[in-house]
């Protein structure tokens, strides 16, 4: 019974003319079955999901409630810094700090500003150079 583990427990009522047609016997297998899969990197991957999705909404809910009570100004300057939050000239590559760096000369504009027009429009500076002028 080594190689039918779920027949570990099973019984069969054999008649006096031998096995029921219903009932086939197979030739015991020659490879033993593959061992069970052990879920547990899956758990811990949805379990940390649902965690970081737990956090984000609590995260959004706080951030919603000080938009909420805040000044409008304050409210426009909240939204601001949330589109470029974890974007500042640190972890930019250089490709990046030099189109912030013309942005910054031709526009006078601040650093969090530029970032802003720069990420909106994928990067491309004569386009977010020429927002920044329209608006």
């Amino acid at each position: 019974m080594a190689h039918y583990p779920t027949l570990t427990y099973s019984t069969f009522k054999v008649q006096a003319n031998g096995l029921p047609p219903e009932l086939r016997v197979l030739p015991p297998l020659d490879t033993a079955l593959p061992p069970a899969h052990d879920f547990e990197l899956e758990e811990k991957v949805v379990r940390d999901y649902a965690d970081s999705q737990a956090a984000a909404e609590k995260l959004a809910a706080q951030e919603a409630s000080r938009i909420a009570t805040a000044t409008p100004v304050e409210a426009a300057e909240s939204v601001s810094s949330c589109i470029t939050d974890g974007v500042d000239s640190l972890t930019l590559d250089p490709e990046k700090k030099k189109k912030l760096s013309s942005m910054k000369e031709m526009t006078k504009g601040d650093e969090k500003t530029c970032i802003s027009y720069l990420d909106s429009y994928s990067w491309d500076l004569q386009r977010a150079v020429q927002e920044y002028f329209t608006k």
